[in-house]
């Protein structure tokens, strides 16, 4: 067993928001100062020791040390500033290039290359920025609630017309003209307002995020906390194309709405892979 670097750190909120990013591709500065701050005093200062074929972390204060074989992580992955070592899927260690000698980290990387060049699945298409907007919900809400109600407006419309024409009573007109108004104020109230009310009312929920599409599933990932939600397309109820982009239905009237303006990546093979994994119901 051959010693090749040795480094000792802090894990402070500039470390946890580095590891992070390395993840999850995004900048979770407040989330990692919460997540610091919440750390005891014994958890913070450690020295990690890099052999040929393990790592041991010793916890400083504690005096403990746990030992991790490079062939029995989940994964270890180079990434553009760093190495991520993921113990299982969710617990990780982050370990920056700045953070070794030229010499050590040459070496280092001679040893996880064969770990590393393991290459860990791509995703088939990626939404950078998925957001919930009032439009966004407007554009769900179109097909179910909106085409009904305007049907409405425009039938009730032509009552009034057709009262009009016909000459009927002053009470038939009157009645004629406040169905009208009254289904025209609700399709209005639909419209402006229950978007806006449904938005803060998503405000614990995943309104901004990055979504990866994979071959099998759907991985989306919270950016206002480093929180993973992995859905396989299966597991959807029902998976819809319309002129927007695609609807993902959790419920019969719950749903994401992904947009083609937002989805990078080849728009046809996406489509392939959804609808091979999760056929389309209407």
């Amino acid at each position: 067993m051959k010693e090749i670097a040795e480094i000792q750190y802090t894990v402070d909120a500039d470390r946890l928001k580095r590891l992070y990013y390395a993840r999850y591709k995004v900048n979770y500065e407040k989330f990692s100062q919460e997540i610091y701050e919440s750390r005891s005093e014994s958890e913070r200062e450690y020295k990690d020791i890099f052999f040929d074929d393990r790592v041991i972390s010793e916890n400083i204060l504690k005096n403990e040390k746990t030992t991790f074989l490079y062939d029995e992580l989940f994964a270890v992955e180079k990434t553009e500033d760093g190495y991520l070592f993921h113990i299982t899927n969710n617990s990780l260690l982050f370990y920056g290039f700045n953070e070794f000698d030229p010499k050590s980290l040459e070496a280092l990387d001679e040893i996880l290359r064969p770990y590393y060049e393991i290459k860990l699945e791509k995703p088939a298409a990626v939404i950078e920025n998925f957001e919930y907007t009032e439009n966004k919900i407007r554009k769900i809400m179109f097909k179910k609630v909106f085409n009904y109600r305007l049907l409405l407006v425009i039938t009730a419309y032509i009552l009034l017309i057709w009262s009009e024409l016909l000459y009927t009573s002053s009470f038939s007109k009157v009645l004629c003209m406040v169905i009208a108004l009254g289904i025209s104020i609700q399709y209005l109230y639909s419209y402006f307002i229950i978007p806006k009310k449904t938005l803060k009312s998503m405000k614990n929920g995943l309104l901004r995020g990055r979504v990866l599409f994979y071959q099998d599933r759907l991985e989306l990932i919270n950016k206002t906390k480093a929180e993973i939600s992995v859905i396989k397309y299966e597991e959807f109820f029902k998976i819809k194309e319309i002129k927007y982009g695609f609807l993902f239905y959790i419920q019969r009237y719950k749903c994401f709405l992904f947009e083609y303006s937002e989805i990078q990546g080849d728009m046809e093979n996406l489509k392939k892979i959804l609808f091979n994994n999760k056929e389309s119901k209407k």
